[in-house]
């Protein structure tokens, strides 16, 4: 058939199927008419799975904001007829969501792909994306969204996409940590249907059927096999690689929402995907032969050369928490979590321990240099009230018998008290006292009971003597009590803004609960309140 026919019949079929979408939506027919209708269409104007899902999944003329909520339904009936399938849905939720306008690939098309400067947008699509992510998972978990190796290598392929895109949108609101380009209903948006996903990931690696396919030599690209697939295109792509370099940069961006989670698809990554990887037999046929060469010239067995472990000292964490607490701190938890994890690499007891120790020798270096009272208290405030929320977050992914309390034992025990003294050590009169590192030891200690790192009744023994303090008359704080006494109670604003100063474990709540009710104040334009409160 001549090739302008061809563009012709596809032409009509994409008009055809327009208008049926377009008069759908407009009149809300119910799944059940659409079931019947559909078929007669698609037996008059046939269409290949990433074409109809690409109609359904697009921004529509007179809807740019988001997915109608048919649409889903709509598309689990095309699913349930055969007429689009797991990829193609992927394919299109891919080619319009709203994170390629948050990532750094909307200024740069993938490769194949051209540039389009119309190209449309939805301007939220994470909602819609939660929703077919989960109903995705389901299917996978049931087995009816991957049947075959084709399908799996195409799936896998589109999700090492998505696991960049995702990355990068990540990337971009952290970046973002003032809120100038995305507002914080925004970015929750984006964090549920990275959740949703993450779930449908998982899925996918463990999907037996996805395991085969990757374990063949057609999911290395540099083989230059090609598979055919079911809409007739071909992957001469390396899959384990775009996979495994995906999931590298994405893994540390969940570390801290979904741990658990995080750490299978690391072991997916590290074990999996490279045990998949064949052994070059020519390359050790060829270091053998050099091997036999470098024995029968030089005696290689008389010099001893013995394996150094790579050690990771806390001196490159004090420089880094030195540097991020240096004159106005601005410390973002997830950087903190990305740099713990690149340099332990999940290590997460090291981690802990080298944390405070890195923190209290901060600490100490202020000391010896007298830098004065604003740093005092800042790097204790940061000691008390900071630290312990970001062990509370580390304990989350620790297993077996090693504990916060554990680490928190073993990292007190290598505190200098030199440096930080006992209480029983400071009524000593023949050393001079410091207020820089006077009672931090016992502070810290009932700053991580108030977070329930550590019990009561372990205090003393960690001390080594009865401690002299006890937890905060209110307890631990809870933001979401301390916004509703705000607004019921002005003056308790003033109260809190007072406790600011405290270093009792309480003053992050306090700034989160503080920072909440100003943004709601301003929302309602309450001046008034907020002019008082200053």
């Amino acid at each position: 058939m001549d090739g302008r026919v061809v563009r012709g019949v596809q032409r009509a079929a994409l008009e055809q199927w327009s208008d049926f979408i377009a008069k759908s939506l407009s009149h809300r027919i119910d799944p059940d008419k659409f079931e019947s209708y559909v078929p007669f269409l698609q037996v008059k104007h046939p269409l290949p799975p990433v074409a109809v899902a690409d109609l359904f999944l697009r921004p529509q003329p007179h809807n740019h904001e988001s997915l109608d909520p048919r649409v889903p339904r709509y598309l689990q009936v095309l699913s349930d007829l055969n007429y689009i399938d797991t990829p193609s849905i992927l394919k299109a939720l891919y080619r319009y969501s709203t994170s390629r306008a948050h990532s750094r690939d909307a200024a740069q098309p993938a490769n194949g792909e051209t540039q389009r400067s119309n190209m449309p947008r939805w301007g939220s699509s994470y909602a819609a994306e939660e929703v077919m992510f989960y109903r995705l998972t389901k299917s996978v978990a049931q087995g009816t969204a991957i049947q075959n190796m084709g399908t799996s290598l195409e799936i896998a392929n589109i999700m090492a996409k998505w696991i960049a895109l995702f990355t990068d949108a990540a990337t971009a609101f952290t970046v973002d940590v003032m809120g100038q380009l995305h507002n914080s209903q925004v970015r929750e948006e984006m964090e549920s249907a990275r959740a949703a996903f993450v779930a449908l990931l998982l899925g996918v690696c463990e999907n037996q059927v996805v395991l085969k396919a990757l374990s063949k030599p057609e999911a290395q690209g540099r083989r230059s096999y090609d598979v055919r697939l079911v809409n007739y295109q071909l992957i001469r792509s390396d899959t384990r690689k775009a996979l495994s370099e995906s999931l590298a940069n994405f893994v540390p961006t969940i570390m801290q929402s979904a741990g658990p989670i995080a750490t299978r698809l690391d072991m997916f990554r590290t074990s999996t995907l490279a045990g998949f990887e064949p052994v070059d037999e020519q390359k050790n046929k060829s270091n053998a032969e050099i091997e036999d060469l470098f024995d029968s010239t030089v005696a290689l067995e008389n010099f001893v050369i013995s394996e150094l472990p790579i050690v990771n000292s806390r001196a490159g964490l004090y420089i880094y928490l030195n540097a991020a607490l240096v004159g106005r701190p601005l410390i973002d938890d997830l950087a903190i979590f990305n740099y713990l994890n690149n340099r332990y690499q999940g290590d997460v007891q090291t981690t802990t321990v080298d944390f405070i120790l890195a923190s209290f020798d901060v600490l100490a270096n202020a000391a010896s240099r007298n830098e004065g009272n604003q740093a005092a208290h800042l790097l204790r405030s940061f000691l008390m009230n900071k630290l312990p929320i970001l062990i509370e977050s580390l304990s989350k992914h620790m297993y077996g018998p090693v504990n916060a309390e554990y680490c928190i034992t073993e990292a007190l025990g290598r505190v200098d008290t030199t440096t930080f003294p006992t209480l029983s050590s400071m009524f000593d009169e023949t050393r001079s006292n410091n207020p820089f590192t006077d009672s931090v030891r016992e502070e810290f200690c009932w700053a991580c009971c108030l977070h329930g790192l550590v019990r009561e009744s372990s205090i003393e023994t960690l001390l080594g003597e009865t401690p002299y303090q006890s937890l905060p008359a209110g307890g631990r704080y809870v933001k979401e009590n301390l916004v509703a006494e705000c607004l019921a109670d002005p003056e308790r604003m003033q109260a809190l803004i007072s406790e600011l100063d405290n270093k009792d474990g309480n003053a992050g709540a306090v700034c989160q609960a503080l920072t909440e009710v100003f943004i709601v104040l301003a929302a309602c334009k309450s001046y008034l309140m907020l002019t008082t409160s200053r």
